[in-house]
């Protein structure tokens, strides 16, 4: 299946956050906002977890984020593992994307610098990882969720363009995904890439729940069909399955 992606010029993972970039989230509104935390995962865990695969090490780390987040109305909109890169990328392959929706820039504090979350975990499991702070524009329930499913994540950027292109753009798209079925999980705004580098930025996210897979390769044929591509077109396309090993914060 071709997504007929665009090339993105440079791109890298990050492990430690710049403390200017984080500060500069911190001086967002009062206001929930979401991290887009794309994952890689080390095969093998290191130092204290080396028992353990770099999945399961992230896994006790996304844990002690549930116990932190919870309590201050944080909540996870979305997680899902990547099965499929669609397009033909020779940057970092993602394991894993999750979307934070944290309660206020206070709550993220609570997560990077009062040393309630279980950091060395984080670090012993994880490769590297974009992690893109974002306002939402558009979300829904998630569908129920079966072996048929699929979920695609479209990553795109450079839409300094006439916005009546861009809306129409998006428009064409989502009618496109409703007559197959689709239904919208998240829809974002990327305004600050806290960690990994991605050039050109990414400046929106669409996660889009099918209920098969021929739903989605019907789906990509009319937005070829349609030609609309030629005008915005996604840095990276790839697939995903839902899964629940970041759970539910409560």
């Amino acid at each position: 299946m071709n997504s007929n992606c665009e090339e993105l010029d440079k791109a890298s993972l990050g492990i430690l956050p710049n403390p200017l970039k984080l500060l500069r989230a911190l001086m967002r509104p009062n206001q929930p906002f979401v991290m887009i935390n794309m994952l890689s995962y080390k095969q093998q865990a290191t130092g204290d977890y080396s028992h353990l695969a770099g999945v399961e090490a992230y896994e006790v780390y996304a844990k002690s984020v549930e116990k932190v987040q919870g309590p201050l109305g944080s909540r996870l909109l979305w997680s899902g593992q990547i099965r499929h890169d669609m397009g033909e990328n020779k940057f970092p392959f993602f394991d894993a994307i999750g979307l934070l929706e944290y309660a206020s820039p206070k709550a993220f504090l609570q997560a990077n610098f009062k040393g309630k979350t279980n950091t060395k975990a984080r670090s012993a499991g994880l490769k590297g990882q974009w992690l893109i702070a974002s306002r939402t524009l558009a979300d829904g329930e998630t569908p129920d969720l079966d072996e048929e499913h699929v979920v695609m994540i479209e990553l795109s950027g450079e839409m300094n363009q006439n916005p009546k292109t861009v809306k129409r753009w998006f428009d064409v798209r989502q009618s496109i995904y409703k007559e197959v079925g689709a239904k919208t999980i998240w829809h974002g705004q990327c305004d600050q890439h806290i960690l990994g580098i991605a050039k050109p930025q990414i400046e929106d996210v669409l996660v889009t729940w099918f209920p098969n897979p021929t739903a989605l390769e019907e789906a990509v044929h009319g937005l070829q069909r349609k030609k609309h591509r030629q005008s915005i077109r996604p840095y990276l396309t790839c697939t995903a399955s839902s899964i629940d090993f970041l759970h539910e914060l409560r």
